[in-house]
């Protein structure tokens, strides 16, 4: 069983969607995670549906990350990508279903 990470920063790079010839999509997008002196720019990405969680969400916006780490390895090359399955903009809240 996979474990889940998160992380929590500034977003300061969103990407275009890429669609490819598959019909396969996704969307990249940089956080920058406060570390002490060094702050660290991470890159993750959200595939397929989830590049919906991209759409309300801006360069300069504060949010938490729920990302998968996946591997792959291609002609002797070795990938590793931080996959989204969550995103939550800071300041924002879940509505309550009875709620307007």
């Amino acid at each position: 069983m996979s474990e889940t990470f998160k992380l929590t920063g500034k977003v300061i790079l969103k990407g275009e969607v890429k669609e490819f010839s598959s019909g396969f999509t996704k969307q990249e997008f940089v956080v920058e995670v406060e570390d002490g002196k060094y702050p660290q720019p991470t890159k993750l990405e959200c595939v397929k549906d989830k590049t919906a969680l991209l759409d309300d969400v801006h360069v300069g916006n504060t949010v938490t990350a729920f990302f998968n780490i996946r591997g792959n390895e291609h002609n002797d090359n070795y990938y590793v990508n931080l996959q989204c399955w969550k995103l939550d903009k800071e300041g924002q809240r879940e509505q309550r279903k009875d709620e307007p």
